[in-house]
């Protein structure tokens, strides 16, 4: 009977862990946007038009495959909409999705991370249509 209790707790334990790396694969809302921000409150954590601009290596390796120039990324800053389900907070910090059609119809998301003294680091740029072939570190 003792053997079987300890099965039975395994089993359980196995589930739950099982459970966690599921929910944390998924994104689940706890890895994202911090609490008590509303959609707002990322609106005042970017600067639009004066920030100065750092674009990461990956960044711009995206950049090269997609075909998207730093002009395109500067529009979408400026005009483009925040997509608050793909926000997510980590211990590096905020990253902030903004999505628009670039000059020459593509459909993007770009991801920035806002930094101290008006700068902010662009992550990443994903055409939302088409698939490039790339590998970018």
């Amino acid at each position: 009977m003792g053997k079987q209790k300890y099965t039975y707790l395994l089993a359980i334990l196995v589930l739950a862990v099982l459970f966690w790396i599921n929910r944390g694969q998924r994104g689940d809302a706890g890895s994202k946007a911090p609490a008590g921000a509303g959609s707002g409150g990322f609106e005042s954590m970017i600067d639009r038009r004066g920030a100065k601009l750092i674009v990461s290596r990956h960044a711009r390796c995206r950049m090269g495959c997609r075909q998207i120039d730093e002009q395109e990324v500067r529009d979408i800053i400026a005009s483009g909409r925040i997509n608050t389900e793909k926000i997510e907070d980590s211990q590096k910090g905020i990253s902030i999705p903004l999505e628009g059609v670039t000059r020459d119809g593509q459909r993007v998301r770009i991801v920035v991370a806002p930094k101290k003294n008006r700068e902010m680091v662009l992550v990443t740029v994903i055409d939302l249509d088409t698939e490039w072939a790339c590998e970018c570190p």
